[in-house]
């Protein structure tokens, strides 16, 4: 998907705004995975469902499943329309993910999302939801 540089820079500002949230969202049917409000607007503006199945898909692994709360960053070389998506427990820990796309189109250079396991619910979120 390809936004003009206004668009991208509405994306931006419009997910800054999100805090908080007032519904839940199933990422995947059957998943117990979900997101909330602001994690579906980026969904349904940049069309990054691959992205939240990525992340989803980690939570098989053990090792991830285990880091209750996890941070995960997407950077972009937008020239190249390259990407690598990092996971961290915490932005001071050492990364446990490290996934190269050779190819994106996603239309922000970064892009830090949440995932967070409480025991009752897992969630995909913004920081600014946090």
């Amino acid at each position: 998907m390809t936004l003009t540089e206004q668009e991208v820079r509405e994306l931006e500002s419009e997910l800054g705004g999100f805090i908080g949230t007032e519904q839940y969202y199933r990422v995947l049917p059957f998943s117990p995975i979900v997101c909330t409000d602001g994690v579906q607007y980026l969904q349904l503006k940049s069309q990054c469902n691959w992205l939240l199945v990525d992340i989803i898909s980690y939570q098989t692994d053990p090792r991830i499943a285990s880091q209750k709360f996890q941070l995960w960053i997407l950077k972009v070389d937008l020239e190249k329309q390259t990407a690598v998506l990092t996971m961290q427990s915490d932005s001071d820990r050492p990364v446990l993910v490290r996934k190269e796309y050779q190819f994106t189109d996603f239309p922000l250079a970064e892009m830090k999302l949440y995932y967070i396991d409480d025991g009752t619910y897992k969630v995909i979120l913004l920081p600014s939801e946090y």
